[in-house]
């Protein structure tokens, strides 16, 4: 018989836990948007939210490139793996 592998956990070498507060009404909004779908999850939202605002603020644009590409690739193998 086969052994069946749970998913493994993707940890990426250049991601980092950071806490934060906000206030309750954003947080809130980012539920809504996670049960309309918008989202999987409240990491990716917020992952989404400040890479948006480098990409709105930054000045260099090939290192914002990078940036995009790799944040993409990082989520891509998440939701391939099922991980929210």
């Amino acid at each position: 018989m086969k052994k069946i592998e749970k998913p493994r956990k993707v940890t990426c070498p250049r991601t980092y836990l950071v806490t934060v507060h906000i206030p309750r009404k954003v947080l809130e909004s980012i539920d809504q948007m996670i049960e309309e779908g918008v989202f999987p999850s409240r990491s990716e939202a917020i992952r989404f939210a400040l890479l948006y605002m480098i990409c709105t603020f930054s000045r260099d644009v090939k290192e914002t490139e990078k940036l995009v590409q790799r944040s993409a690739r990082y989520t891509y193998s998440r939701m391939m793996l099922g991980i929210r």
